[in-house]
């Protein structure tokens, strides 16, 4: 059986997937569909993928009671996320005709 968190990280990936692909299926449907926000969803499906396989190394951490790789992964997880919501937030922006807000800043170094 999986940890609660680990089984709810999952979730939350089936249901960006699912967000991806009704962006592709709404970008297809637009008349004014700009070229680089597609490839922008094909750069989240790459994104996603990076986290399913960091939530794959975050199970087998646990499970071996690494804490220290269970940290780096939340961190890898974590990341991506932040990533993801600041790019969506500017291209949902851009599609409604605003202007995109500047994304939160998080220095990392």
């Amino acid at each position: 059986m999986r940890a609660y968190g680990l089984d709810r990280l999952l979730e939350s990936l089936n249901e960006l997937e699912l967000s991806i692909h009704a962006a592709h299926r709404a970008l297809a449907n637009r008349i004014d569909a700009r070229p680089e926000l597609e490839e922008r969803l094909h750069q989240y499906e790459s994104m996603l993928l990076a986290q399913r396989r960091a939530a794959d190394e975050l199970e087998d951490a646990m499970k071996q009671e690494s804490w220290e790789a269970v940290e780096r992964c939340i961190r890898i997880i974590n990341g991506i996320s932040t990533m993801l919501r600041d790019d969506a937030r500017e291209v949902v922006a851009l599609l409604a005709g605003e202007e995109p807000a500047p994304p939160a800043v998080e220095l990392f170094c």
